[in-house]
């Protein structure tokens, strides 16, 4: 008898440690924030898909010329002309403050240009309103990922088309 209960004893203590073992969580290092932009390419697919999804027939580059600067804006479409222009690193130093920074609490900026076939009203997205986590632990743990992103550059591109609709315009 005594064999029989010290192995029930010994089983019990086995069963709590299995038990003890299988609830101890393992804190996961989840590693520095990563904090990235989308780059121009995957900004101007997210809004070209967001332009295709929605029927509007656009163009790539379109000229356009804001208090004298010239730049060529990512998208035009629409009559009368509306365009988009994604600010690249490269915008930004040449044009700095004539575009609009954007937020990500306030990322759609509409600036008044010249185009060539008269006045256009710009979208101007600023990739520091589309900012994403890049490290795959904190984005499985809820952080926005790329993903998450390119559909907010999709979604305020139709917030986007909506205004113009309300404008008048046809994209």
């Amino acid at each position: 008898m005594r064999t029989l209960a010290a192995t029930r004893g010994a089983c019990a203590l086995l069963a709590l440690g299995a038990v003890a073992c299988a609830t101890a969580q393992v804190a996961v290092p989840l590693g520095a924030p990563e904090r990235t932009l989308l780059s121009e390419q995957e900004a101007v697919l997210a809004i070209q898909e967001a332009l295709v999804k929605a029927g509007a027939l656009a163009e790539r580059g379109y000229q356009v010329t804001l208090d004298g600067h010239s730049f060529e804006a990512d998208a035009h479409f629409a009559q009368p002309p509306f365009a988009i222009e994604w600010v690249s690193a490269d915008d930004r130093r040449e044009l700095g403050a004539l575009l609009p920074q954007g937020t990500s609490t306030s990322p759609l900026q509409i600036v008044s240009a010249a185009g060539l076939d008269g006045a256009v009203q710009v979208l101007v997205l600023d990739p520091e309103a589309y900012a994403y986590e890049a490290n795959p632990l904190r984005v499985q743990r809820g952080a926005g990922g790329i993903e998450d992103a390119e559909h907010r550059l999709r979604h305020d591109v139709d917030d986007y088309l909506d205004y113009v609709r309300d404008q008048g315009g046809r994209p």
